[in-house]
């Protein structure tokens, strides 16, 4: 079972039990996205979620470790650049999963996490997520107002 699928697998596992008595009144008025990735957890077995949750917490465990190493962690948002939104409408299986995937993998350790838009006014989306253990939010905040502080002014002047 890939991280993804883990980390799937108990969000709509969990998510089921917050909604279960509403999956009717969700069925006529949710995200039909979002309601397909609620409903898939009707197939997962309470080993599966145990299996899921015991890998998550060695994945924090080890992500804490290794990140306790360094001030901050920094990666891309998001690893395409931000497509139109009619785009995603149209492909939002492949396109969704990218979206979500740097920031899924900051979730699935229990990492907190700061974006900062890099992009000017006029060009399409891309952003630098500045991200690190969890409990360290208010380091991640004050480093991404810093370094926000030397990004901006090439945002503006683009």
């Amino acid at each position: 079972m890939s991280q993804h699928d883990v980390l799937g697998t108990i969000c709509s596992y969990e998510a089921t039990a917050l909604v279960s008595g509403y999956l009717e009144g969700l069925k006529q008025t949710a995200d039909p996205y979002v309601l397909e990735r609620i409903l898939q957890s009707a197939e997962v077995t309470s080993k599966e979620m145990e299996e899921a949750r015991s890998k998550r917490v060695e994945a924090i465990r080890a992500f804490k470790e290794m990140a306790g190493k360094f001030d901050i962690l920094i990666a891309p948002t998001v690893p395409i650049i931000a497509p139109m939104l009619s785009d995603i409408d149209s492909n939002l299986e492949k396109i969704g999963s990218q979206l979500s995937q740097n920031t899924r993998a900051v979730n699935w350790v229990d990492g907190c996490a700061a974006t900062i838009p890099m992009n000017t006014y006029d060009t399409p989306g891309t952003g630098l997520m500045l991200f690190g253990r969890a409990g360290s939010d208010w380091h991640v905040l004050e480093m991404a107002s810093l370094i926000d502080k030397v990004i901006a002014p090439a945002r503006v002047k683009a």
